[in-house]
């Protein structure tokens, strides 16, 4: 764990809580669990099975008055294999965000980091040695000038700092943002925006690019929907390399059926980078799984169709997702087609007892190599409230993996039974990783 890394934003957080001290809000959490799995390595012969046991600790704080607003969630978990297939192990995720208006509707501050797990080889077994801490830093002024008429000039400078624990592409991105639109009616906004970015590898190995791009957007909003279009071009300028020059461009669209339910299509189609695609998902997860993209320092051009159904009331709560990616990169031998298909369903019977069920499909086909893999995770839950903020929990879960190289193959039964109070977060463990992560 790097924490020079984690050192802007904590700092952050600690001023907001200085000056604002009054208006904080803080939920702590802990948990403490048992877990078993027949096959916890994933291997084909399914002979490692294991157990042990799993706590954390962690909290939110938060402010939402005033012109300071923060969201900082952490947990620290230990993981603990008994009979010693993995070394013990402890995960930090942190997921904190926070917004100064300055200067009401002129100058906004936005800070964020975001410090979480990813897979070294996207394609490889979802076990510890594959794993690798992942952190976003970011930090950006958002600079508005509104004139007359409606019309509205906007700059962002932004700083972005990307480490990745085992994979040699630690970066720094520095860029600006900036973009004109005007209203053409109270409903609808027309206008160009552009963006620069410079984009500075760590290793010495790794030669250095510039990417920009110029866009037409318009934008716009109905009674029951909201909607965003915007097509352009992209240039990608690398330190020794060619030059790369093609159409950018994305769809966002949003309807609202009740106030309980809303689903929201995505398409975009862009030359970019694994760094720039990890902020994207953590930002905003209905732009697509970071999980079906290889974490590299080649560039590539990044296609993507999502479509997320989100429901949410006293009793059922609801979120089903779909995802079409095709990957073609600059150079390693790394395209691929992914295609996804995940839901997540909550039942509450009453208010002390609550059931679930979740599962996804994800199709991952690398066309380079002929190899395809294809991952099932099919799960069930249940949980009781003893009180507001304590609970108890047991899950269910059944893995498998098909694919074309056999040294991949595996299925795994796994369940975990634990007590939960106040904050949760995202726990690493060995049960639900594989499709909780996307939530």
């Amino acid at each position: 764990m790097n924490i020079r890394r984690l050192t802007p934003a904590i700092g952050a957080a600690l001023l907001g809580c200085s000056t604002l001290a009054s208006a904080v809000t803080f939920e702590p959490g802990a948990g403490l669990g048992w877990q078993y799995s027949d096959n916890v390595a994933l291997q084909p012969d399914n002979t490692d099975a294991d157990w042990g046991g799993v706590a954390y600790l962690g909290g939110l704080l938060k402010e939402e008055g005033g012109p300071l607003t923060y969201n900082a969630g952490g947990t620290v978990t230990y993981q603990r294999y008994a009979n010693k297939t993995f070394d013990d192990t402890t995960y930090f995720n942190l997921n904190a965000q926070a917004r100064w208006e300055q200067i009401d509707n002129r100058l906004n501050w936005r800070v964020s980091d975001f410090f979480t797990q990813s897979s070294v080889q996207s394609l490889g077994r979802d076990v510890p040695t594959n794993t690798q801490d992942t952190n976003v830093f970011s930090i950006a002024p958002d600079i508005a000038f509104p004139y007359a008429s409606g019309h509205r000039f906007g700059f962002t400078p932004f700083f972005r700092d990307y480490y990745y624990e085992v994979s040699d592409t630690d970066n720094q991105q520095y860029g600006l943002d900036a973009n004109w639109s005007y209203p053409m009616y109270p409903t609808l906004r027309l206008g160009v925006s552009g963006n620069y970015t410079d984009v500075n590898y760590d290793s010495s190995n790794v030669p250095d690019y510039v990417r920009s791009n110029l866009r037409l957007f318009i934008s716009g909003s109905r009674p029951h929907s909201e909607y965003s279009v915007n097509a352009g071009t992209t240039r990608l300028s690398r330190d020794g390399g060619q030059d790369q020059t093609g159409f950018g461009g994305s769809v966002n669209y949003l309807y609202n059926f009740t106030g309980r339910s809303s689903v929201r299509l995505v398409m975009s189609t862009d030359l970019t980078d694994s760094s720039q695609t990890f902020f994207n998902s953590a930002t905003d997860p209905d732009t697509g799984s970071q999980g079906n993209v290889q974490t590299s320092s080649d560039t590539f051009r990044n296609n993507v169709f999502t479509l997320t159904y989100n429901r949410k009331d006293e009793t059922f709560n609801t979120r089903v997702w779909g995802e079409l990616r095709k990957l073609d990169y600059d150079e390693a031998p790394r395209d691929r087609d992914a295609q996804e298909l995940g839901a997540n369903l909550d039942y509450r019977v009453n208010a002390y007892l609550g059931t679930g069920v979740f599962g996804s499909y994800i199709r991952i086909k690398q066309t380079d190599i002929s190899r395809t893999d294809q991952r099932y995770v099919l799960g069930g839950r249940v949980k009781y409230n003893f009180s507001k903020k304590l609970s108890a929990n047991a899950s269910l879960q059944y893995r498998k993996r098909d694919s074309t190289l056999n040294s991949f193959n595996y299925d795994e039964y796994s369940a975990l039974l634990g007590v939960v109070y106040g904050y949760v977060g995202r726990t690493t463990g060995l049960v639900g990783d594989a499709v909780n992560r996307r939530y």
